[in-house]
């Protein structure tokens, strides 16, 4: 896991990472000496971080990074959306770099990942059905898999599908992997009578799993920050990859901010972020989402509470009340949480001011303080030290780039 920061002012941006890299899902091992910030041009003032998944099917960020550098040369571009895009077609096609077997493998895994998620989603769905009916019949198994299936599918398909594929890139993909698709799933499922119907709703999530921005464990991100040869105000641009597809990369753009007439600042975090989000809103992200959710239920509880007594001495005035005061009721929580917004805006937006008025040396401080701020907070909270060890920081103004040489 990583914590990263990016702060920005009309001045340049300071870019600050940790060098924390856990081993397997579960961050049974964590060591403290990767190197997730990187220069992007020898002669340019770019920056890039990297975190997430350290790798790109089964490649290293590093090595893509530092081939990219050395195919760039002496080249420049107008601004960071253009190094931005031009990176991300250097990765498309490029199976020199990214083998096919190693981007089969990986595609392989995904498959494979999503079906263990499915297999316990539907062992946990039959145990609650089973208890609930006192057993289950080997007939009543086929119908709670599909639905099981069918809403998976349904939440993959509401994401948006990947910019940019071409046109035959779905029926490349399914014909590519349909025998490995069924191998795997074979083996994930064994025995458990899949109905015909599930194989093919199985098939399909694959491939819409594969097209769509849906993104799971194999999940990295890529931020691009600096100045364009046109650009006389700092620029960020980050990506969230997953993985490469017949040699196109699964991304989708995650944050961008340009230092512009609307913006004098700006404090941008990545990868674990919670800390930093507390440190801007005065209060945890998760415990002002439960707040709103909580108030939301209890109002709107109480008012269906008062209306259901009321319904049994005379329902038609319940009926009248409730959709008098219906309304009025969601106006009201509202007005409430867009006052609870406006205090939060009050507590960072002083800081912001600040920001905007930085020196580049404090920039660099004001970074990295943020990524120990995340770093301190896993330290003396039981959560893994997924967040540690020396701490990079880049700072990057129009004409320089002080970064570690990497």
């Amino acid at each position: 896991m990583t914590a990263e920061v990016a702060v920005m002012n009309r001045i340049g941006i300071a870019l600050a990472a940790d060098s924390a890299v856990t081993i397997g899902r579960e961050a049974n091992k964590i060591y403290t000496s990767a190197d997730k910030l990187f220069q992007l041009s020898n002669v340019a003032p770019v920056g890039v971080m990297i975190y997430g998944n350290a790798s790109l099917a089964g490649t290293p960020w590093e090595t893509i990074i530092k081939s990219y550098r050395r195919r760039l040369g002496d080249s420049t571009f107008g601004s960071v959306e253009d190094y931005a895009k031009n990176i991300l077609s250097f990765i498309t096609g490029n199976f020199e770099l990214l083998p096919s077997p190693l981007q089969e493998r990986q595609v392989e895994a995904m498959i494979a990942s999503i079906f263990l998620s499915l297999r316990e989603e539907m062992r946990e769905r039959i145990d609650a059905e089973a208890e609930k009916k006192s057993g289950l019949s080997d007939n009543d198994l086929p119908p709670l898999l599909s639905e099981v299936d069918g809403s998976r599918l349904e939440a993959i398909r509401s994401a948006e599908v990947i910019h940019n594929l071409p046109d035959d890139h779905r029926d490349k993909i399914r014909t590519h992997f349909q025998e490995r698709m069924q191998e795997i799933r074979r083996q994930v499922f064994g025995n458990l009578p899949i109905p015909e119907e599930t194989e093919h709703l199985l098939a399909e999530m694959v491939v819409e799993l594969l097209v769509r921005e849906y993104f799971g464990p194999f999940k990295c991100g890529l931020v691009v920050a600096g100045f364009g040869e046109k650009e006389y105000s700092p620029t960020l641009i980050s990506y969230e990859l997953e993985e490469v597809v017949l040699g196109i990369p699964r991304k989708r753009e995650y944050l961008s901010h340009k230092i512009d007439e609307n913006s004098d600042g700006c404090i941008l975090a990545f990868a674990q972020k919670d800390p930093v989000e507390h440190f801007l809103q005065g209060i945890d992200p998760n415990l002002a989402s439960f707040m709103r959710d909580s108030t939301e239920k209890i109002v709107t509880g109480a008012m269906e509470l008062v209306i259901n007594k009321l319904s049994v001495m005379d329902k038609g005035v319940a009926d009248q009340l409730r959709n008098a005061i219906g309304p009025e009721i969601k106006d009201m929580l509202k007005k409430l949480f867009d006052e609870w917004s406006a205090r939060t805006k009050n507590y960072w937006q002083p800081v912001l001011n600040t920001v905007s008025a930085l020196p580049k040396d404090e920039l660099a401080s004001m970074s990295e303080a943020l990524v120990n701020l995340t770093k301190f907070r896993r330290r003396v909270t039981p959560e893994r030290e997924t967040v540690g060890g020396p701490i990079d920081v880049a700072v990057i103004t129009r004409a320089l780039l002080l970064i570690p040489s990497k």
